[in-house]
């Protein structure tokens, strides 16, 4: 029995169900605004690829070259000059080639030599300027600092200064065999003989000295200081006087 009859002011009504229409994915790709949108991405995000790798690249750059940079330094601090001697005969053919590193501490004539000739170059006075400053260069080139400031101190007494004593006098010197004081291969003294003469060629006096050195060795880099000591002889200590 159908009850919706026996009740007043009831209407019987069928569902009615309206479709619904449905986005498709197809119509969403297609919106205006998603397809510009996608277009950027595209577009920009290609370049902010392409910076993020040469950054990438940059940086390794710089640091091959920091990296380059760091073992070029280190090898340079690492190089070394090493200086050796060449002993000739008689007629100027090399006999022997030794390292001034361990020929120079052992020959005790080669030390001799060259204090002998340090009094040389620091006693010594000539007018000509050139060879006066060459000799005065080549005596600092074989001190060490005490002996550095030992000759600083000579000289800067007037009467010491050989510039100005050029400009009066000259000075020759003559010296006698280096000898190792009580067999020592250190300690030294050396004699010699200072003759004055006027600038017209008058003696005007002869005297006698004698310096008590002490000799040591050097590692020498400096191509020129090489130059004007290739065995790196130098005194370390000094004491001279006149003697009576």
């Amino acid at each position: 029995m159908d009850f919706s009859r026996l009740l007043p002011g009831r209407v019987s009504r069928k569902a009615h169900t309206e479709p619904v229409s449905q986005i498709t994915s197809s119509q969403e790709l297609s919106s205006p605004y998603l397809d510009g949108r996608r277009e950027w991405n595209e577009r920009y995000g290609d370049y902010i690829k392409q910076k993020h790798t040469w950054q990438l690249l940059a940086f390794a750059s710089l640091g091959i070259a920091a990296v380059a940079l760091v073992g070029n330094v280190y090898q340079a601090s690492q190089t070394k000059v090493r200086t050796y001697i060449v002993q000739l005969d008689k007629f100027n053919n090399p006999m022997k080639v030794t390292s001034a590193d361990e020929a120079a501490p052992s020959d005790p004539r080669y030390v001799a030599n060259q204090l002998e000739k340090f009094i040389i170059y620091t006693r010594s006075v000539t007018t000509d300027p050139r060879v006066q400053k060459g000799w005065l260069a080549d005596a600092y080139a074989m001190s060490a600092p005490a002996v550095v400031q030992f000759l600083n101190d000579y000289y800067k007494k007037p009467e010491n200064e050989p510039f100005e004593r050029a400009k009066r006098e000259v000075v020759t010197v003559k010296v006698s065999p280096a000898t190792p004081m009580y067999g020592s291969q250190q300690s030294w003294q050396v004699e010699w003989e200072e003759t004055r003469y006027s600038l017209q060629g008058q003696v005007l006096g002869r005297a006698r000295y004698q310096a008590q050195l002490q000799a040591g060795h050097a590692d020498i880099t400096d191509p020129e200081k090489i130059m004007k000591n290739i065995s790196g002889t130098i005194a370390t200590t000094l004491s001279w006087n006149q003697r009576l």
